[in-house]
């Protein structure tokens, strides 16, 4: 498909499905219509790259669909986050699509990966976007990355069953992150999108609404016994 073509389809994904989906930010709605989100879905499958679903990108990863992926981050969005000041931990960004996103919206960007391939994909597409103050680093997503923190936001590229209590001391005072919190029982992955804050050195959270995303490694609730049914 030529450049023309896939613009013409990335505006139409802004007027189209994510302003009636309920996305308002003006400078997340610029940024999704000027990145080209074809480049990082496989190339077989760049003709969906604008379409409301999630992109399987190989070992049980996903692009988070369009609307999902934005209705999450324009909730990390607001005040107090500052374009000018804002530090973004992206915590699974795939091929790094999310990353060059926040490196769009934020003056600094650390994207976490622990797929070998997925970390070189995202190296790879930064670099081709020019997005200088965003940096990519290999390691496990349930960790974190303490080293650069404390960080304004953690941004998480799909569901979850925990957020783990390490992720506090990661956290500015009054920095937000943002997941959807899976429902383990769901026979689908529908789950709740959460907006945690910490607040006195703990978080609290606020839920947003019900999303249906993939689901990020690393993140399940530990195996309960139970008399009954051994280990569940």
């Amino acid at each position: 498909m030529p450049a023309a073509d896939f613009a013409r389809a990335r505006r139409s994904m802004v007027t189209d499905h994510l302003r009636p989906g309920g996305v308002r930010n003006p400078r997340l709605l610029a940024a999704l219509e000027a990145i080209p989100r074809e480049r990082f879905v496989p190339s077989a499958q760049a003709r969906l790259a604008t379409v409301d679903r999630h992109v399987p990108l190989g070992g049980g990863r996903f692009l988070m669909d369009p609307l999902a992926l934005a209705r999450l981050m324009e909730e990390a969005l607001r005040p107090p986050f500052s374009p000018t000041s804002s530090r973004v931990l992206d915590l699974g960004p795939g091929t790094g699509y999310s990353t060059a996103l926040w490196a769009a919206l934020a003056s600094d960007v650390t994207a976490l990966e622990e797929d070998p391939a997925l970390a070189a994909a995202t190296q790879t597409n930064l670099v081709r976007l020019r997005a200088t103050h965003a940096q990519v680093v290999q390691g496990p997503l349930k960790d974190g990355w303490p080293s650069d923190g404390p960080y304004d936001v953690i941004f998480m590229n799909g569901g979850v069953e925990e957020v783990p209590s390490s992720f506090v001391p990661q956290l500015t005072e009054g920095g937000c992150l943002l997941t959807v919190v899976l429902r383990p029982t769901a026979t689908v992955l529908l789950g709740e999108a959460r907006r945690y804050e910490r607040r006195n050195g703990a978080l609290s959270f606020r839920g947003l609404f019900d999303l249906s995303v993939p689901e990020l490694p690393g993140f399940a609730l530990p195996a309960r016994f139970s008399l009954e049914g051994g280990i569940g």
